[in-house]
């Protein structure tokens, strides 16, 4: 990372608020904005583990289900 800089990492897609509160948000944009803090922070490693388990396990149609799915594939 840049030493004494400013970084922000965050998904690109906004709130979605028409969608807020209705479980069905794909929570892959936000973990992968975690890669990226992850990459800028030196743990590579982690980035590349997390950011190859966020691209092989599909939404599944609700955050729930995603987030587990995920979970999952990490507790291997």
């Amino acid at each position: 990372g840049d030493a004494g800089g400013v970084a922000v990492f965050e998904p690109v897609h906004g709130s979605a608020p028409d969608i807020a509160g209705h479980g069905i948000a794909d929570p892959r944009a936000t973990l992968l904005s975690v890669v990226m803090m992850l990459d800028y922070l030196g743990y590579t490693n982690d980035a590349t583990r997390l950011r190859r388990v966020v691209y092989a396990t599909p939404h599944t149609g609700n955050t729930q289900g995603t987030t587990e799915a995920i979970i999952t594939k990490l507790a291997v």
